[in-house]
C-alpha cells in the first residue's frame, strides 16, 4: 500500500490500492507463454500487441489503458520507478540491521 501511495496522480498506482482494498488476486502471466522473456523486436503489428499486452499486465490497471500506448509506457516507466525505490529503501533497512 506504501507504494501505492507514494505516487499519486498515476492509474497504475490507482489500481493497485483498489486492487489492495479489495484482496483481490490476478493470476495473469507475463511473457511469451512458454516461459521465455520477450527480448527480440518485432516483426508485425500482431507480435507488437502482444508485446503491449504484455506490459498491461506488468502493471495495476494496466488493461484499462488499451487505447494509449504513451500513457501505459509513462505509468510503466513510473511503475518500476516506484518499484525500485522500494528495493532501495529495503536494501537499505537490512544493511542497517
Amino acid at each position: 500500500m506504501a507504494l501505492a501511495l507514494s505516487a499519486k496522480g498515476f492509474a497504475w498506482s490507482r489500481a493497485l490500492k483498489h486492487k489492495l482494498r479489495l484482496n483481490y488476486n490476478d493470476d495473469d502471466r507475463v511473457g511469451d507463454g512458454h516461459g521465455e522473456p520477450v527480448t527480440k523486436k518485432p516483426k508485425t503489428e500482431h507480435e507488437e500487441e502482444e508485446r503491449m499486452m504484455c506490459l498491461r499486465k506488468l502493471i495495476p490497471g494496466g488493461k484499462e489503458m488499451m487505447a494509449d500506448d504513451e500513457m501505459l509506457l509513462s505509468e510503466l516507466g513510473s511503475y518500476v520507478s516506484c518499484l525500485e525505490l522500494q528495493v532501495n529503501i529495503l536494501r537499505s533497512m537490512l544493511q542497517n540491521n
